[in-house]
């Protein structure tokens, strides 16, 4: 029997269906390529189903929009790139959120999935939808059209649904292929990386080591003779000797700041400060700095700039940068009594400028070097030429940074041409700053940022969070969503970008951990009487890879300092909170912000319910039993997180059965054990990943296989959720729940080890009572209870 019948009723073999699921079990598991594999696998479920069309929907995660293909039957069957936002309560919707099959007849429904669908030219008569899962992880949806109604028996559901599972494997293994393409791919590129790297880092050393020692043996050399010479009246060359190592000073801090400057811009920290800039009145400010160097040849600056030339969007100081460089490199190469111009005119929606100077020329073979880090080209009679050589690579590096261009023109013993060409506005950076103004301003959005910040201070135990965004220029950060500060303090906080804490976060994207703001010799600044503690976190908030500002944390509950665990928990926050925001942002009018908001409240409520009472103690533990059991960083990062958020699916339990101390019906068993994917459901809208998902379904799994929800057993059982599982026990015994009192470290060891084997992973178990042993002595919990204390809590 094929998985559906139409209403005029086919006569099929009984083996039909087992000879085609076997062959489309074959193909998955046979297929390399994603490519042929996606034909493959279309072709087999248009002849299973004897669908007139089939969609394979995937998500993508950054957007929360659905991409996939479309195919139609035929021979060969036809298909065609789709990419659909879902509607809210539509077709695919209801697929999504329900993680079931959903059956729609367009003449009941209407033709909104269709058309939903991109299906409107040969809309389909019926309609089913199939999740596609893999585990816990809902990866996207099946659509299977129709062109005559049908019903659905018992078995014919069940095996759309095995249909289902198959077409899951598949776009598993097809992911798996393709990220071990990537990560293939990803290791070739660093190992070539980290070859050039090491090269790059041998030529520097010995380059600017080369260029550091000229100007240091000039210095040694003058102050010695001043000092021999301090006390002798006849010597009269002091004013002179100080002139020349005041200048060899000034080339040394030209040499390290070059240095720093490329360093800056090659590693992407470098940020614009785009601003509205005339380009005759930014050679005034340049024309003054570069004049006594064009003086000592005898150079004349002229300028050739369009009169309706029109106001640049650029970087007023980087882009003065570009134009000393090109100036000053000109004046090392041209003849004496010539003119270096300067020229400029409008192209387009571009900008073009071009810096001539009448010197000897580049070789035509030397011209896709000139732009190489150290590299220089020779003078006249195969001299070398003064400077570090990387003027001209800091001049491309800050053209490419305002989306330009820059080429050089030579003709050998007439003289170089560089020409820019640069975009008369800056739309990156500040389109996407802007696509972030709703946040700010529409009621829905601006709850979901709020829900954000009250959610990373609650796990991360924080008395004061707050969120700074760029202002549209990236000139400076403002406040726009906080927590513990009062209004005032919200509305005049600004902070210019690279000043203090946060500005220098965002400008150079990096995670920073401050013990003690007070004596930190990188800010060095009085502690703020608002700030009950000297330590805070500071971390970019980062969307589609750009840093969009930054996230603050002060003020620990415990009013212990922050730690490097600490830090990458709000590290992990900040990317949920970073990919929150990119789905909202995306999905605009049609994105479901209720559910991301209702998903952020659940882990606050859970917290303020002691549902989730993870000590600071037990999250140190569970980092450092991670390293222990060899977890990479990454894993103990993730380990970290679920540590906090992992029983927030006991909000689904009556409060009464989670008080309560007497035996549990069968019904509320039931109802407790579906705890863990009832997390996993709330958790959804904010939390796509597979590990997290699948360590808060197994922290109640038992080494012996006991366990729920799904009985897994040993090594089934990721290690991460063993390790949890110990934690979780040992912090329920030794703090106490509503309806049993704490119980001493010692008890609680001793009833670990009673079920290790059992329940806990022995491993796991001896591995953390040594690491207890190895602990400092803590003051013991009292022994009481904690319902008063629950009872205390508001949970709507």
């Amino acid at each position: 029997m094929t998985p559906f019948e139409p209403v005029e009723r086919e006569v099929t073999r009984p083996n039909r269906l087992l000879t085609s699921l076997g062959s489309l079990s074959f193909a998955v598991q046979s297929a390399f390529d994603a490519h042929s594999l996606v034909s493959s696998l279309a072709t087999h479920v248009l002849d299973l189903a004897r669908a007139d069309r089939f969609a394979l929907l995937l998500f993508d995660y950054q957007t929360g929009e659905l991409d996939g293909e479309s195919f139609s039957q035929g021979r060969p069957v036809s298909a065609r790139k789709t990419r659909v936002i879902p509607n809210p309560g539509g077709f695919l919707d209801r697929v999504l959120r329900h993680e079931a099959l959903v059956v729609e007849d367009s003449e009941a429904h209407g033709a909104s999935a269709g058309e939903e669908l991109g299906w409107g030219d040969q809309r389909p008569r019926s309609l089913i939808g199939l999740p596609v899962l893999v585990g816990t992880s809902l990866l996207g949806v099946a659509v299977l059209g129709y062109g005559r109604p049908a019903r659905l028996t018992g078995r014919r559901r069940r095996s759309l649904l095995f249909l289902s599972d198959l077409i899951g494997l598949a776009v598993e293994r097809i992911r798996a292929r393709e990220e071990l393409e990537s990560k293939s791919r990803d290791l070739e590129m660093a190992r070539a990386a980290l070859r050039r790297a090491d090269e790059a880092k041998s030529e520097l050393i010995s380059v600017v080591s080369h260029e550091l020692r000229t100007p240091l043996t000039s210095i040694k050399a003058y102050t010695e003779t001043l000092m021999d010479a301090v006390e002798s009246p006849s010597f009269n060359m002091q004013q002179k000797f100080l002139g020349i190592i005041n200048e060899e000073c000034d080339r040394l801090s030209r040499i390290v700041n070059d240095v720093l400057d490329l360093s800056r811009m090659e590693s992407g920290r470098t940020r614009l400060k785009a601003e509205s800039i005339a380009l005759p009145r930014l050679m005034e400010e340049v024309i003054p700095t570069v004049e006594p160097e064009l003086a000592l040849k005898r150079l004349r600056l002229v300028l050739d700039l369009d009169r309706e030339l029109p106001v640049l969007e650029a970087d007023a100081d980087l882009m003065k940068q570009v134009l000393l460089n090109l100036i000053a490199n000109a004046a090392k190469f041209t003849r004496p009594d010539t003119d270096i111009t300067v020229r400029a005119s409008r192209a387009g929606d571009r900008m073009v400028i071009a810096v001539e100077d009448r010197g000897m020329g580049i070789p035509e073979d030397k011209l896709g070097r000139v732009f190489e880090r150290f590299y220089r080209v020779e003078g006249v009679g195969g001299e070398r030429v003064a400077g570090t050589g990387l003027g001209l690579a800091i001049v491309k590096g800050v053209v490419e940074l305002h989306g330009g261009s820059i080429r050089v023109e030579s003709v050998l013993g007439e003289g170089s041409r560089f020409v820019m060409e640069l975009p008369l506005h800056q739309r990156g950076f500040r389109s996407l700053i802007q696509s972030l103004t709703p946040f700010f301003e529409r009621p829905e959005l601006r709850t979901l940022l709020q829900s954000c910040v009250e959610m990373v201070a609650e796990v991360m135990e924080a008395k004061i969070v707050s969120f700074m965004f760029f202002s549209e220029d990236g000139g400076e950060l403002l406040i726009q969503a906080a927590y513990g500060l009062d209004s005032d303090t919200v509305a005049r906080t600004r902070v210019r970008t690279g000043d203090s804490i946060a500005g220098w976060v965002a400008q150079n994207s990096e995670n920073l951990h401050v013990p003690d703001v007070e004596s930190d010799r990188r800010f060095r600044k009085m502690n703020h009487p608002q700030y009950e503690t000297k330590s805070l976190l500071c971390v970019p908030l980062r969307i589609s890879g750009e840093t969009v500002g930054v996230i603050n944390a002060n003020n620990k509950v415990s009013g212990a300092p922050y730690d490097a665990d600490d830090l990458s928990l709000l590290v992990a926050l900040a990317q949920r909170v970073g990919a929150a925001i990119e789905r909202a942002r995306a999905a605009g009018e049609s994105g479901d912000v209720s559910a991301m908001v209702a998903a952020m409240r659940a882990i606050i409520r859970a917290r303020r319910a002691h549902l989730i009472p993870s000590s600071r103690r037990a999250f140190r533990l569970a980092a450092d039993l991670g390293r222990r059991l060899k977890l990479d960083a990454e894993e103990i990062d993730v380990l970290g997180y679920v540590a906090r958020v992992h029983d927030v699916g006991m909000l689904s339990v009556d409060t009464g059965v989670r008080a309560s101390a007497r035996r549990f019906t069968e019904s509320e068993r039931r109802e407790i054990e579906g705890h863990p994917q009832a997390g996993v459901q709330l958790l959804r809208p904010i939390e796509l990943t597979t590990r997290v998902n699948a360590i808060i379904l197994a922290h109640h799994e038992h080494f012996d296989g006991r366990g729920y929800p799904r009985g897994l057993r040993g090594e089934e059982i990721p290690l991460a959720a063993r390790i949890l599982a110990v934690l979780d026990a040992f912090e329920s015994m030794t703090y106490g729940r509503a309806y049993r009192d704490a119980v001493s470290e010692a008890d609680a060891i001793q009833e670990l080890r009673r079920c290790s084997g059992t329940q806990f992973d022995p491993r796991v178990v001896e591995e953390f009572i040594r690491l207890l042993s190895e602990q400092p002595e803590t003051a013991p919990r009292p022994r009481r209870s904690l319902v008063s204390e629950m009872n205390r809590e508001t949970l709507g």
